[in-house]
């Protein structure tokens, strides 16, 4: 596999190198990406390639934006780009975006809150920057909406219900911001950094 099949591949697979990528491109092509150790910088290259796109995307067409933002929240809690820059820019999107549908803006809020073992949740990886602060003050805006208590897709009546969607993201992202706005956390409120 050459370092240009290798890009493809990292791209292709969203930047997941894990079981994702051995699924899609099969365990021989899989060893043979593994063998090459790409580096970070490398890596930090694709992904800011691909958050950049990502971002514009996020601008252009709203009715994706909860799957533009999950590979945007996988980018930074990879740690390979500017993690800094990208998480201010994720922020700034987020203050504007106001003409989202109540699905987006729930599996965002979800995104936020949701740590599993698949991905970390957007709380945590703005807890590794200084805009946790500002990032809560932000989801609390997001969460501040009238939610109706309805099917998440009219045209399946059985879908389940917005409300209750809208109400487990809401503590789970509560849960997530408590955990790690205290203990270990602590000693980094308190020297300003977030």
């Amino acid at each position: 596999m050459t370092l240009e099949q290798a890009e493809k591949e990292y791209k292709f697979c969203f930047g997941n190198e894990g079981y994702y990528m051995w699924h899609e491109i099969g365990e021989k092509a899989y060893r043979e990406y593994c063998d090459l150790y790409i580096p970070r910088e490398t890596k930090a290259k694709w992904d800011t390639e691909m958050t950049e796109k990502d971002l514009d995307a996020l601008y252009e067409s709203p009715s994706g934006a909860s799957s533009w933002f999950d590979r945007i929240i996988d980018a930074l809690a990879r740690g390979y780009m500017d993690v800094n820059k990208y998480a201010d820019k994720l922020l700034c999107w987020m203050e504007y975006a106001h003409d989202l549908s109540d699905e987006n803006r729930i599996r965002i809020i979800k995104r936020m809150g949701e740590d599993s073992q698949f991905h970390k949740s957007g709380c945590q990886v703005y807890f590794n920057t200084p805009y946790a602060k500002r990032m809560h003050g932000i989801m609390e805006k997001w969460m501040d909406f009238v939610c109706e208590d309805e099917p998440l897709d009219p045209r399946f009546p059985k879908s389940p219900s917005k409300l209750k969607m809208y109400n487990e993201a809401v503590e789970a992202y509560k849960r997530e911001y408590e955990r790690y706005s205290t203990d270990s956390f602590d000693s980094n409120l308190k020297k300003g950094g977030m």
